[in-house]
């Protein structure tokens, strides 16, 4: 170590703006890194939409009556005898 009082000063100064210079950077490119993963998620979430939309077309056909006997009901499930 140096024993001079001002060039320790000097790099104790350097180091922190150093320092405070790198948090920066950090916290911009998070931010932008942020934002490019948001706008590919919604253009994925637009494209999947897109092809999605496409696949429900036949279901809003209109549905056709059921020919022959339907019964309605309920069902109910009853747990295995433990026998």
């Amino acid at each position: 170590m140096n024993g001079a009082g001002a060039g320790s000063l000097l790099a104790r100064i350097a180091w922190g703006v150093a320092g405070i210079v790198v948090v920066a950077a950090g916290i911009v490119f998070s931010i932008a890194f942020l934002a490019v993963g948001l706008v590919a998620g919604a253009i994925a979430y637009a494209w999947l939409a897109w092809k999605r939309r496409a696949l429900g077309v036949p279901a809003r056909e209109p549905v056709q009556p059921v020919q022959g006997r339907v019964i309605e009901g309920e069902a109910v499930s009853l747990p295995d005898d433990p026998r």
